[in-house]
């Protein structure tokens, strides 16, 4: 609440001013953030840490946390199951994450090149996920070897996919953009798994890695039909 001095008595609450509370306007316009901002995953990573700062700074996972130790020293059946419950959990999360992988790996395109420049070389995608991030990457295999300084005939696919995703870039090896939609599959929040298990969510989540995927494989494959003019040799 602001002081008298603070407001000149001036101002009058309710019709010049609002006194919000962090404990429960702030931390559910938060969610309500968190939620709306699935498609863009640093946005909703940075809004995560800061609901979990706010949760912290009102007391609110102190008091949770307060509940449950009460709660395991009341009950010995309750504390000698923590392990088994800790194990449990990261079970399922791993069992989760492995489905998202097999049905990602089942939904992608079979054939890896998506475009053959000549008789030797040729572009091959990639989907994966590595410490910057879940990745979508392309590169040049020539005769069979992985080409690490291409940069100049990557430059046709490379501003392709800018005018797609201004957020691609050309390491000279590979060209590569992380995913609109989430930062990492491994950390994935707890209720985004949970939801994932659910084989209908499941399908519709990797339903947008894969159509993600295939916008970039197409207008890739366009990028070099209709703009390489000097091939490799």
């Amino acid at each position: 609440m602001p002081t008298v001095t603070s407001t000149s008595n001036k101002l009058n609450l309710g019709e010049h001013y609002y006194c919000v509370s962090y404990k429960e306007l702030i931390t559910h316009w938060l969610k309500k953030c968190i939620k709306i901002s699935e498609q863009k995953p640093r946005v909703k990573e940075t809004l995560s840490q800061y609901l979990h700062i706010v949760k912290d700074y009102t007391n609110q996972s102190r008091i949770m946390t307060s509940d449950i130790i009460k709660l395991i020293s009341e009950n010995k059946d309750y504390f000698l199951a923590i392990p088994e419950i800790d194990n449990s959990y990261n079970l399922f999360r791993e069992s989760v994450i492995a489905k998202i992988w097999q049905c990602v790996n089942e939904k992608k395109p079979k054939d890896e090149i998506i475009y053959k420049i000549d008789s030797i070389s040729c572009i091959h995608y990639s989907v994966a996920e590595d410490n910057e991030g879940f990745y979508y990457g392309f590169w040049i295999i020539k005769e069979g070897v992985e080409q690490t300084n291409n940069k100049l005939f990557l430059e046709p696919l490379h501003k392709k996919c800018r005018e797609i995703n201004s957020n691609f870039k050309n390491s000279g090896w590979y060209i590569w953009t992380l995913s609109k939609f989430f930062f990492r599959i491994k950390l994935l929040d707890d209720e985004k798994i949970f939801e994932l298990n659910d084989d209908i969510k499941l399908n519709e989540f990797t339903d947008l890695i894969i159509n993600e995927l295939n916008y970039y494989i197409c207008e890739g494959k366009n990028s070099y039909e209709s703009n390489l003019i000097n091939k490799p040799t």
